[in-house]
């Protein structure tokens, strides 16, 4: 008898939505473009052309190039964001400290605004995180004992507000998570999650408002507002906090 015939192969899983975002446009602003131009081996046709983020780049040799995280690592190491010495390391859980770095270089890739004002009492002069903790927005209060606890890991709800009030984004947007209470402190925050797809590998009714967010999160977040807009340049904000 003849042999059966081979079996149908299996079809691929159709991609995940977040995965068709499309690809932001990381033309840097013009005070920018020099220094990244000589940083980065440019020639002059790269300065005049904005010298443009390359989205199929992997500098991460632990990101695997196609995955989401890598795209979205990449993009953050060509603004400034994070260094690209080569590994990642995207599970291990972010601080509160390095949040501020986070957001701070990811907004302000000409550099962050100045300010001389140590406003808690744990965060010292003379510390690599201290200029970007004195620079986040002035509605950022850290804890009620006066305190930001720099070395904490941070949790959902705090990156949300940071998030929202570093880059200006729309507050009071709608929500479905069932684990929000009403009077939430961090209620007007919530909705950007949903509204920017955040946190694309959660379900879309439970937010997690405690849970600390690794490095591979917090840079797919950032990575996901930049998505929604055409340029840095076209933030809310305009470049000020």
């Amino acid at each position: 008898p003849p042999p059966p015939p081979p079996p149908e192969p299996t079809p691929a899983p159709p991609p995940l939505p977040f995965l068709q975002a499309p690809i932001p446009d990381l033309r840097l602003p013009p005070e920018v473009r020099n220094q990244h131009v000589k940083q980065q081996g440019g020639t002059e046709q790269d300065l005049q052309e904005g010298f443009t983020w390359n989205p199929d780049e992997n500098r991460f040799r632990d990101l695997h190039p196609l995955s989401y995280e890598a795209k979205a690592a990449n993009a953050l190491a060509w603004l400034g964001a994070v260094d690209s010495d080569g590994l990642f390391e995207g599970e291990i859980l972010v601080n509160r400290a390095e949040v501020a770095v986070f957001l701070l270089r990811t907004r302000f890739p000409a550099g962050i605004p100045e300010t001389n004002y140590i406003r808690f009492t744990d965060v010292q002069s003379g510390q690599w995180y201290t200029n970007y903790v004195m620079s986040l927005p002035p509605k950022i209060q850290g804890y009620s004992d006066n305190s930001y606890r720099p070395g904490s890991p941070v949790k959902t709800v705090e990156f949300l507000k940071m998030l929202a009030l570093t880059f200006g984004l729309e507050e009071d947007l709608p929500h479905i998570y069932d684990d929000v209470s009403p009077d939430a402190w961090y209620g007007p925050y919530t909705g950007i999650a949903i509204h920017y797809d955040l946190f694309p590998y959660r379900s879309r009714t439970e937010l997690l408002p405690g849970s600390t967010l690794t490095r591979n999160d917090v840079a797919i977040a950032l990575y996901q507002v930049l998505t929604r807009f055409s340029s840095l340049e076209s933030m809310p904000g305009q470049g000020k906090l």
